[in-house]
């Protein structure tokens, strides 16, 4: 450890996350843990199965990084590292992880488990079922956004639950670019409707020849996109880009950013791209609506048709005063600084522990 003899006081966190591979859940975690490095009043012990795309960005002289293989003794070698360093709170991230942590509440010694959870609605299925179960056995839930907390409350009780936002990055100034450039950024997932935004960016593109269109990120339907970017005869003004590490920085420098998702917990692209002064036209769900309030003016419904979608596009491309929209959003989200943000969890920890 880089941080030294610990004071009395020191709380030891231990983090569960399968790797830092594409997603915003990953990245803020990597913003949590490098922020967290920065103290002297916490240690910090992180859990992963691998690396993945975004671990470059994770500082490391702070904490302590076990990777492990997954496996048949996985939970007895996470049980064994916990114990070893002596865990206060252990701080499952994201759904594999949060199941090995319902687990090792049933095995032998007290372990407090706070569950951070990234999302808001989920589909019916037996692996929810069981994270549900599980998740009753959490001593508390921290949920990025107001209806993810509402998710876990029936559940839980409100005592149990906590409300906690994303980490938001102020971006460099940079200038836009030109010609115009509109982007969407995310996993190439039904739950981001990435077909819709595919099509309605081609018929834009009717209408606002002289912009760009990129399409940012992996998944399991980028073969099908790059099949219905194909067959549009305006598909070579839509470019697929794939996994992109430098996302954020497109997203300072584009004119709209466009989201269709059907479900979020908070969205990091739609919190860089108001801080970018960048148009978002996305889903009216209640995750957007939370960041940028009930009258902002580039909505699409969730079911919408492409054409829909496109003249959304269409019309924010013609926005001449992007801070003024985004005023009410820029508002609510000056205050969710890194420091600020990393020691809501650390006074949320503390509290359970009594430390």
């Amino acid at each position: 450890m880089a941080k030294g003899t610990e004071p009395l006081s020191s709380l030891r966190i231990c983090v569960l996350i399968p790797d830092f591979s594409d997603g915003g859940a990953q990245r803020q975690c990597i913003y949590l843990l490098n922020e967290w490095q920065k103290r002297n009043d916490i240690s910090v012990t992180l859990i992963t199965f691998g690396a993945g795309e975004h671990a470059a960005a994770l500082r490391t002289d702070g904490l302590e990084w076990f990777q492990m293989k997954r496996g048949p003794w996985t939970l007895v070698k996470l049980a064994s590292v916990i114990r070893r360093q002596r865990i206060d709170v252990v701080m499952s991230w994201l759904h594999e992880m949060d199941n090995y942590a319902g687990l090792l509440k049933l095995l032998p010694g007290r372990r407090t488990w706070v569950l951070a959870e990234r999302n808001a609605r989920y589909p019916k299925s037996r692996r929810i079922r069981a994270r549900l179960a599980l998740g009753r056995r959490a001593d508390l839930v921290i949920a990025n956004s107001a209806s993810g907390g509402k998710y876990w409350e029936p559940i839980l009780g409100m005592q149990r639950v906590s409300v906690i936002p994303n980490i938001v990055r102020t971006p460099e100034v940079v200038d836009k670019a030109l010609p115009p450039l509109v982007v969407s950024v995310g996993r190439l997932v039904p739950q981001k409707n990435p077909m819709v935004v595919a099509q309605a960016m081609c018929l834009a593109s009717h209408s606002k020849s002289d912009a760009q269109y990129a399409i940012i990120g992996a998944g399991p339907l980028a073969a099908a996109v790059a099949e219905e970017l194909s067959r549009s005869e305006r598909s070579p003004s839509v470019d697929l880009l794939g996994f992109r590490s430098d996302a954020a920085d497109i997203i300072a420098r584009a004119q709209v950013m466009v989201s269709m998702s059907r479900r979020e917990g908070q969205p990091n692209v739609l919190l860089e791209a108001v801080m970018s002064d960048c148009v978002p036209v996305v889903s009216r769900i209640d995750e957007h609506v939370e960041v940028l309030g009930g009258a902002y003016p580039y909505y699409v419904d969730v079911d919408a048709q492409p054409a829909a979608v496109a003249e959304a596009i269409c019309a924010a491309l013609e926005e001449s005063k992007p801070r003024d929209v985004l005023a009410y959003a820029r508002g609510k989200l000056s205050e969710r600084t890194a420091p600020q943000i990393s020691d809501d969890y650390v006074s949320a920890f503390r509290r359970l522990n009594r430390i």
